[in-house]
């Protein structure tokens, strides 16, 4: 199935390394965790004053479809959200040093929790009811240290399989898919299921990421895998 957002010669280069374009094409649904990251109003909502990914919204119907497929499957579902906490301007002092007084003080009021840009986009399709988790991170990787319980939630699970979505492709996503892959996790990445600022982020992100940390596949041949599983 050919993907418009990994180039001929990647996948060339992938099967020359791997032997397959597709290594982990026989992923078991009934142990696999669909991991949707940081679909949040501070994200997807310009009015939100934060940093806006437009291209994320696309990726609402996808993410919605796989979900629906994995929990069929019996597989799970965890959606992830980025947070702000006041200890963090010292637990984490170097963003904020990045960031300056005023990209702090906007982060700090579009990602704290009593704030409306912390909340999951109204489109996406969370079922608390069927078994759906939602998971805390503190970090762009949900896996460093400290920054969320997901690790033992997916442990709970007995996953060995992490599907990963969201937003954006260059910076959370990659940031915890790769160190999923070094957790032991098999990585695969949905490529119109992520989004990053600019097409360039999002292609150059899933490149290392598919070359190094795992698996990419668009939206339609995962559904197809856990169809034929």
């Amino acid at each position: 199935m050919d993907d418009p957002h990994i180039p001929p010669a990647l996948t060339d280069a992938v099967v020359a390394r791997y032997g397959t374009a597709h290594v982990h094409a026989g992923f078991d649904p009934h142990r696999t965790a669909l991991i949707v990251v940081d679909m949040q109003r501070a994200f997807l909502d310009p009015a939100m004053e934060w940093v806006p990914c437009a291209a994320a919204i696309e990726t609402i119907p996808h993410i919605n479809a796989l979900a629906t497929a994995i929990r069929a499957a019996g597989g799970r579902v965890a959606w992830l959200q980025n947070v702000h906490l006041p200890e963090m301007t010292e637990s984490w002092s170097g963003l904020y040093a990045m960031l300056g007084p005023e990209g702090s003080r906007r982060r700090a009021a579009a990602l704290s929790p009593d704030r409306p840009g912390f909340d999951l986009d109204v489109r996406l399709d969370l079922r608390r009811d069927l078994g759906d988790a939602l998971v805390v991170k503190r970090r762009y990787s949900a896996f460093t240290p400290g920054s969320s319980d997901l690790r033992a939630l997916l442990d709970g699970w007995d996953v060995d399989t992490l599907i990963f979505t969201g937003c954006t492709t260059d910076l959370c996503v990659e940031s915890t898919a790769r160190d999923a892959m070094m957790l032991d996790y098999r990585v695969i990445v949905a490529t119109d299921a992520t989004a990053a600022m600019t097409p360039e982020a999002h292609r150059a992100a899933l490149a290392a990421l598919y070359f190094h940390f795992g698996d990419a596949m668009p939206t339609a041949m995962i559904l197809d895998r856990i169809a034929v599983a």
